[in-house]
């Protein structure tokens, strides 16, 4: 039987411009037995096109699109996005109760929303998780009174837009171990793009490929069970989905 690369070659790169980096790669991976040891050198100079273009930990060190917006920009991404208004509302209602929160926001990426909280007058403390020290720098002169380097108990675990760039998701669990041990936070919040997120990407040649996965709703709530099933879970339906968890009783 003569073997046709071609389909496969298509349906990667149609995966990849859709997000399922994953799904592109498995399926390179898996031709018929004698081309898996055999594997022509369109597919195999492809999965290394692939490889080379997903983003690496070195890759966010200096990755300026990580540093932080205008005031502008951070108020209406925390009051325009569903994800920011959920962590507005908690951290609001701590304050309404004469508390400050204690929040650790794994891969807080340019820091729109606690930037956004400190210029309206939200009391919070915060503990970025991140590789890109430069932001970090940036955003903490940006709000010098809410930064927090030193172990308290965290009551906010934040953990939005990384999901879908993990090679182990099980990190998120793990960071938030790392940051409960003083106590266990009252909520854990998480977000990733519905699907695949608006055209996907399209020029990942040109562009890099930061998604290794899309979600289904069905999938994320499931993953957020399973990583922490010590919460109970609120859905929010958004192309950018939110789920909220609440500490079980």
């Amino acid at each position: 039987m003569i073997f046709d690369s071609k389909p496969f070659i298509e349906a990667a790169k149609t995966l990849v411009a859709m997000d399922e980096t994953e799904r592109a790669l498995h399926l390179l991976f898996n031709l018929p037995a004698y081309y898996r040891d055999n594997t022509p050198n369109e597919v195999r100079d492809l999965r290394a096109k692939i490889l080379a273009k997903v983003t690496l930990p070195v890759d966010l060190l200096g990755d300026d699109r990580e540093l932080p917006k205008s005031d502008e920009f951070s108020i209406g991404s925390l009051d325009g996005t569903m994800r920011g208004a959920h962590l507005k509302h908690i951290v609001s209602q701590y304050n309404d109760e004469g508390k400050i929160p204690f929040i650790v926001d794994m891969g807080p990426g340019d820091y729109v929303f606690p930037i956004g909280m400190h210029l309206q007058k939200l009391n919070f403390k915060y503990y970025p998780v991140t590789l890109n020290l430069k932001s970090k720098t940036e955003a903490m002169l940006r709000m010098p009174d809410k930064y927090n380097d030193k172990p308290m108990k965290c009551d906010i675990f934040v953990a939005y837009e990384i999901i879908e760039h993990l090679h182990h998701v099980d990190e998120i669990r793990q960071c938030f171990d790392r940051y409960a041990q003083l106590g266990f936070p009252d909520f854990c919040l998480l977000s990733t793009p519905k699907y695949t997120f608006g055209e996907g990407t399209q020029h990942w040649e040109s562009e890099g490929i930061h998604h290794l996965r899309a979600y289904t709703p069905r999938e994320f709530q499931f993953e957020a069970i399973r990583m922490f099933p010590e919460y109970n879970w609120s859905y929010a339906d958004n192309p950018v989905m939110v789920l909220i968890g609440s500490k079980k009783s």
